[in-house]
């Protein structure tokens, strides 16, 4: 099992086969490690994610993220993952 990696907003993450942009980091919450927006069919998703030991997944299961162009303050985030993938 792999210690935690260290990540910041505005870190890119791989998140199962997606390539994700950190938005949050918690500190000692039960919401999951961070909060991240990811591409899913093209549109930005934002979720809850935890580490496992070996890679990052969602926090709460059943949860399916919300669409991150709804929310204001996850717009700079999905405009970096945007341009990172373009």
């Amino acid at each position: 099992m792999a210690d935690k990696p260290e990540v910041s907003p505005g870190q890119r993450i791989r998140f199962g086969t997606e390539t994700a942009v950190v938005c949050y980091v918690y500190t000692d919450s039960t919401d999951g490690d961070c909060y991240i927006v990811y591409l899913e069919e093209g549109e930005a998703i934002g979720i809850s994610v935890k580490w496992t030991g070996k890679s990052w997944d969602v926090a709460h299961q059943g949860d399916l993220g919300i669409h991150a162009n709804t929310r204001s303050d996850l717009r700079p985030f999905v405009d970096i993952l945007r341009r990172r993938l373009s």
